[in-house]
Parts: structure tokens; sequence; C-alpha cells
């Protein structure tokens, strides 16, 4: 038995508001990665030889746009901070709930990898 989606909507004054995510089960198609924003690898891991990935919660509203990024775990050295600052900036194409662009929040990984 699915739970019937969310009919509710931002008020036209919420512009700043975080949209209410969608229930993942319910999403017909997950949000697709449009464009990234390059993310120029921090002097002080690069100094100390830290790589790996940074995993974030991201929260990408009906038109693609990250929203909100909160750290899951992250190596440091200033990775999570540049990860969560470039996150920002990237591009998706919004999830589908059939075929309205709806809200949701995913778990996204970005990789840092020292040019060896």
């Amino acid at each position: 038995m699915a739970k019937a989606p969310d009919e509710e909507v931002l008020k036209p004054g919420d512009a700043d508001s975080l949209p209410t995510p969608t229930d993942e089960y319910l999403v017909t198609r997950m949000p697709e990665l449009a464009s990234e924003a390059r993310i120029p690898y921090p002097p002080e891991a690069q100094k100390k030889n830290v790589e790996g990935p940074v995993v974030m919660d991201i929260l990408i509203d009906q038109a693609g746009a990250v929203r909100d990024a909160k750290l899951v775990s992250g190596p440091g050295a200033g990775l999570n901070e540049a990860a969560l600052t470039a996150v920002r900036n990237f591009k998706f194409k919004p999830a589908l709930l059939q075929d309205k662009p709806v809200a949701v929040r995913i778990r996204y990984a970005y990789r840092f990898v020292l040019q060896k």
C-alpha cells in the first residue's frame, strides 16, 4: 500500500524556504547530474596527501537546484568544506513523480583524488 503524494506547496512569499522532499520510494525517476562546479583541491589536503570521498545528504528542489547540503562523512583537511561549498552550485535534472518535477533528498559522494 503506497502513501498518497504530498500536495503541499510553497506559498509565493516562501521563495527562500526549503521545499519538502518527496519520499524516495514515490519517485519514478531520481535526479541526474546535469552540471557540476569544478572543485579546486584544497592546498592543506594536497600538502598532507589527503584524498577520498566526501559523502553528503543534499536536497534538490523541483528545478534541479541544490538547496541544502549536510556532511555525512569525509576525510577532512579542507575537503569536506570544499565539497559542501561546491555542491551548492551543481545543477541536476530534477526527480520526477510520474511526469511532475519534485524535490528530493539524496545521498551524494564527491571523490577527491590526488594527481600522481
